[in-house]
């Protein structure tokens, strides 16, 4: 990496830690100016920077962090700009191997095999962008019926288009004419592996070039309001040529893009070089993603560790080296995985079902088949918990029924809308009496003394179901609300157990 390529700048940044702390840090450091391209590389415009040193100075204090989330919410300020849930749940990967043979192949074998919706992008960049012609055999066959394209767009990894833009001078047009071609389904010869967005490479992170990137999102949202954008910079540091006079500040940059690429380079440069800047922090964590070359396991995990802190929602950590290190699977594969990817969750894993899906990746149990055996295997091995537990504390009671009672979901006219959380216990997307019969067939449910004695379910289950039956048809006329309707349910539980 040449000199040329570092920049230092000032600032105050406040650092997101889930939930618990703030780390308000004041630091002078360097952030790479641009980043790498494996199959394109052009030097930046940027200029030479100063020596540079890092001072730092770091305080914590859970009790203060937690004070400024309570007052945040009093005030009406959003929590996500500093108490986010957001976390690493995600993977980005340049799949910038052969997908025909060699490496490339078991790249792009192990990128199908675990790929599910929602946590798996993947860059399609066959030949540093669309290339002159349609997309090749090794990724699609020349009838359009099978590849290893198609087998990744239909386990549910969602593809980006390499695009390069020169840090916003190449011709926009051209750049407009390459998105294009990956738009269109006759660049793939089907209609069953289109891209879901395009990935901008050699982002310019200079304000006063803003305007051309804004142009290229209006283009994309012009073909479809569902595409996505991934801008890659490779750095968070931005400056303005213009010295404010294109109105641009670091919110407008962010708001240009469904997603950044605010760090890519070296493993060993990641903890030294990278600072959260003010403004990552007031987005949620699926704004923004790191990609991390030439890093051994060691600092992977460190890595992976340190972009939650940051706010960063998705990753790829490679220890594959230069000229591409983007062209095989790194070593430490499955403690990738194990480090970044979130389990499937009991709300996806119904979605599934309801689907007939045959990704192995929700087949929990291992019987080569996605059914309701799953969604028990995931409430009681991987949740450790009992049908009708809303909240996941492990535990059915009064607490879960308050919550479900609250939500407003039962029996509403609006399908598929009801989740676990909401009262959807028998995974089929709504709130309905058949959710009791399940979440209290099982036997599970615990009062503040016992658990109802089994011969009583049927007793409960019929007088829930009557008693929402009768409400809804008007047929009582009560207007208790939530909590005293559940409370009183709670009290004919103890009466029962007693």
């Amino acid at each position: 990496m040449a000199n040329d390529d570092l920049k230092i700048f000032r600032h105050e940044s406040l650092i997101t830690v889930p939930y618990h702390q703030l780390i308000h840090v004041t630091e002078l450091s360097f952030s790479l100016q641009g980043p790498f391209n494996s199959q394109r590389r052009s030097e930046s415009p940027n200029p030479t920077p100063e020596r540079w040193s890092i001072k730092s100075r770091i305080s914590t204090s859970r009790i203060a962090g937690m004070a400024a989330c309570v007052l945040m919410l009093l005030s009406g300020l959003g929590l996500e700009t500093v108490c986010s849930g957001d976390e690493l749940s995600q993977l980005i990967i340049p799949a910038y191997g052969n997908p025909c043979c060699g490496s490339g192949q078991d790249l792009w074998a192990a990128m199908t095999d675990i790929a599910r919706p929602g946590i798996l992008d993947v860059i399609l960049n066959p030949n540093s962008g669309p290339g002159n012609g349609n997309i090749g055999f090794n990724y699609i066959n020349r009838e359009g019926s099978e590849g290893p394209l198609i087998d990744l767009f239909a386990a549910g990894a969602t593809l980006y288009g390499y695009v390069h833009t020169r840090w916003g001078s190449r011709d926009l047009s051209f750049v407009l004419s390459e998105i294009d071609r990956y738009l269109t389904p006759d660049f793939y010869r089907t209609d069953q592996a289109l891209v879901g967005g395009i990935f901008l490479d050699e982002v310019s992170n200079d304000l006063a070039n803003l305007n051309y990137y804004q142009a290229i999102k209006t283009h994309l949202i012009s073909k479809n309001e569902q595409l996505r954008i991934t801008g890659n910079p490779g750095t968070s540091a931005l400056f303005d040529s213009s010295n404010g006079a294109a109105g641009f500040h670091p919110n407008d940059f962010v708001e240009s893009f469904d997603k950044l690429v605010t760090y890519e380079s070296f493993g060993h440069l990641y903890h030294q070089t990278f600072t959260t800047p003010a403004w990552v922090t007031r987005y949620p964590a699926e704004r923004f993603a790191h990609i991390v070359h030439s890093a051994d396991r060691s600092t992977m995990m460190q890595i992976t560790q340190l972009a939650d802190e940051r706010n960063i929602g998705a990753v790829y950590i490679t220890d594959d080296l230069l000229p591409n290190p983007y062209d095989r699977l790194p070593n430490y594969w499955s403690d990738l995985l194990t480090a970044v990817i979130p389990p499937v969750k009991i709300d996806e894993l119904s979605e599934a079902i309801r689907n007939e899906s045959t990704n192995h990746n929700y087949d929990l149990n291992q019987d080569r088949v996605v059914d309701a055996k799953d969604r028990t295997h995931w409430i009681t091995h991987v949740a450790k918990s009992v049908y009708g537990d809303s909240n996941l504390d492990g535990i059915f009671n009064s607490a879960d029924l308050i919550f479900v009672f609250q939500t407003g979901q039962y029996e509403d006219t609006i399908p598929l809308n009801a989740q676990w959380a909401t009262g959807d216990w028998n995974g089929d997307g709504d709130f309905s009496s058949a959710d009791f019969i399940v979440a209290f067939q099982a036997g599970t449910y615990q009062t503040s003394v016992r658990s109802v004695p089994e011969p009583h379910h049927a007793l409960v289950v019929d007088w829930l179901i009557f008693a929402f039956a009768a409400l809804r048809s008007g047929k009582l006329r009560l207007s208790l609300k939530a909590e005293k309707a559940t409370s009183a349910i709670h009290r004919r539980f103890l009466l029962d157990a007693n």
